[in-house]
């Protein structure tokens, strides 16, 4: 096909991918278009020859009380989305056998396999990929401790308790902590 024949917008490719655009929540739309339309204001107010000082800073008010609406919307966006993630990946650490069963019966299926599976060093290969799934979910759980017992924060951490628990198994009553020196 010619390049011209591609220019005069009658001709479309089958070939090319579809690409799906991102979904984005309404209010966080609507609270965007506010902000633009409040900035585009801004700027009318100041191009203006006739706009006072109260003028621009009222122009100026509404944008950030708009910004700030807007903000708010993509911080409630966020937080529904984080809310949606937790909650299936706390579905699939309570319960990693499900997760395990379905690895499983994807490999029975004729949809394309997952050939190899990096954990931690670990690298699972071929049939074995579901029990590195498995072992990397037991990872999740319960994380290796090697990395936080050398470093000084988590040492002092340590020190701290065991303190409290000496104090506490001793009997004697805990003095109350004071933020400022008397």
């Amino acid at each position: 096909m010619t390049q011209t024949a591609q220019l005069t917008n009658k001709v479309i490719n089958l070939g090319d991918e579809f690409k799906i655009k991102p979904k984005i929540n309404p209010p966080v739309t609507s609270a965007a278009k506010l902000e633009a339309h409040a900035l585009h204001q801004l700027r009318e107010v100041e191009k203006s020859k006739t706009s006072s000082v109260v003028d621009i800073e009222f122009a100026k008010q509404e944008l950030s009380i708009t910004r700030y609406k807007y903000k708010k919307e993509v911080r409630a966006d966020l937080a529904q989305e984080r809310d949606l993630r937790d909650s299936k990946l706390h579905g699939i650490l309570s319960n990693p056998s499900a997760i395990f069963r379905q690895f499983r019966a994807a490999s029975k299926s004729s949809a394309p396999t997952v050939q190899n599976l990096h954990v931690g060093d670990k690298v699972y290969s071929g049939s074995s990929v579901a029990d590195g799934m498995f072992d990397s979910l037991n990872n999740l759980k319960a994380p290796s401790m090697e990395t936080y017992q050398n470093l000084p924060a988590y040492q002092e951490a340590v020190d701290m308790y065991s303190h409290i628990i000496k104090l506490a198994g001793a009997g004697k009553k805990i003095p109350a902590i004071l933020l400022s020196p008397e």
